[in-house]
This record gives structure tokens, sequence and C-alpha cells, in this order.
């Protein structure tokens, strides 16, 4: 582990940070098997990750919070994948802070983006370097809090609150729904969670089914709705499905270097 006081250089392609002040785990999602899994970094250290040489696309990182020791039954983040246990009440919805890359893209750059498509769990900040594109060299994220998780009408659920809670942890504040999370996750007991992405009325949400297309989303709400608003008020990252001007960036994969921090929510 890296301690953070020390002003370490950072020496690999990507870096996570614990700027708060309880233990994180790491997780991951990528088509090949290279780093540990539920990588632990506690409060005021970090760890970087090598990425390895050629292509490797749609990989993505998210952390999870309040865990026990071991780094499981956590309040944040149990939303599993390949090889990745759950609680044994299941699952946890995949509502994360995630940091998402396709690295040495065939065109010669890092695509990457953080994405609040689902929702969101913890706050973060990521700082690139990015040689001389002009790329903006901070992505401010940290105001991801719950007290400003929205309340907005949404059909099929009406006025509702998007405030996740973690029905295993005492109902624990657990991380901030989409309009399209909160209408197709059915964790924990989620009672608006009863639709198909592809279903009317979370097609217009989740740019699914009829709205599948980019200019047929832009028919619907993501665009102007309050949880849009919120997300782009608080963090420069995607929102919804087609938000790409705002999430989607490139850099030069020779000359990039992330560092991605989680604080406390």
């Amino acid at each position: 582990m890296i301690d953070l006081e020390k002003n370490v250089e950072q020496t690999q392609k990507l870096r996570f940070e614990n700027q708060g002040t309880e233990d994180i785990y790491i997780n991951w999602q990528s088509p090949q098997a290279i780093w540990p899994q539920t990588l632990k970094i506690a409060a005021g250290t970090g760890a970087e990750y090598t990425i390895p040489s050629g292509s490797l696309p749609a990989t993505r990182f998210w952390p999870k919070w309040g865990c026990d020791s071991t780094g499981q039954n956590c309040i944040m983040g149990e939303s599993g994948g390949p090889n990745l246990p759950c609680p044994p009440s299941g699952c946890s919805p995949p509502i994360d802070s995630k940091f998402e890359a396709t690295f040495g893209a065939s065109d010669g750059n890092d695509w990457y983006d953080a994405s609040q498509v689902d929702g969101w769990t913890l706050p973060y900040r990521m700082t690139f370097k990015c040689g001389a594109t002009g790329v903006d060299t901070n992505l401010e994220c940290t105001g991801l809090k719950a007290s400003i998780c929205p309340t907005q009408d949404i059909d099929g659920a009406g006025y509702v609150s998007l405030i996740a809670s973690n029905v295993d942890r005492g109902d624990a504040y657990a991380g901030c729904y989409s309009p399209c999370g909160i209408l197709t996750y059915s964790n924990w007991s989620n009672p608006y969670g009863k639709y198909l992405p592809t279903a009317s009325p979370a097609d217009k949400y989740c740019c699914a089914g009829a709205y599948q297309m980019p200019d047929q989303c832009k028919t619907g709400p993501d665009a102007a709705m309050e949880y849009t608003q919120i997300v782009h008020e608080n963090c420069n990252a995607y929102a919804w499905a087609y938000d790409d001007d705002v999430g989607l960036q490139a850099c030069d994969t020779n000359t990039t270097q992330f560092t991605v921090q989680f604080f406390d929510p």
C-alpha cells in the first residue's frame, strides 16, 4: 500500500486512493483476470494497478464500503459479478460509483468515463494526465452524497426518493438509484424494481426497447429530469445512457495516467 502522506509519485497507469476514514475494497470486471479481487485499501493509503500492453476493452472498477474484516457483507458495493460472492441474502443493486475504461483501443487511445447511469455509492474525484490533448485534469464528484439524492416523479413509481437503503444492514444509506435503476433492480425487496429495461415505463429511462437509439431516447425524460440535473451539477459524468457529451473522454494510451480517489459517503 502507498502512504498518501508521503506523496509517493505514481508509477503505474491507474491508482486508487482512499481519502475516507474507513477501509474500502476494490472490485473489478474485465475480459482478462489480471488483478486480485476485493483489494483492501486502508484509510489514507492507495494502490496502483498495472495495465497490460495491448487492448483491454470494457473494464470497470468500483469500491466496496462498510464491510467486515474480509471485505464482504458490505453496506455498499456488493453487486457481484463473475466469480464475486454476494451476501447470503443476495447481491446489492449495481448502482456503484464506477470507473470504466477501454485501455489501448484501436485508435491509440484510452477511452474512459465515470458513470452514474445506474446510480452512485461513494463520492469520488478523478485526476488524469492526458499529454497535450487539452482535456480537463480533474473530475470533481465529491458532492455525490446522500443529502443531494433527489426525489422525483417517475412513471411506474410515482413521486419517490431515489435513496437506496441496505435492508441487510439496518436500512443504512447505501447510495442513490438512477430512475432506470430504481425501476429495474429488485434487490433488497425494492417495490419499484419490477420492470425489464426494455419494457414500459422503464424503457424511456433506460434508453432501451422503443427508446434504444440515441435520437429516440433523447425524446424521453432523461436529459431534463431532476436526477440528471443533480448529477451534472455535482459531477461531470454520465447520468444516462447517451450522455456521451458529458462523460466519455479519450487520451493517448502512451501518456495517460489515472488517479481515482474515494471519499466517505
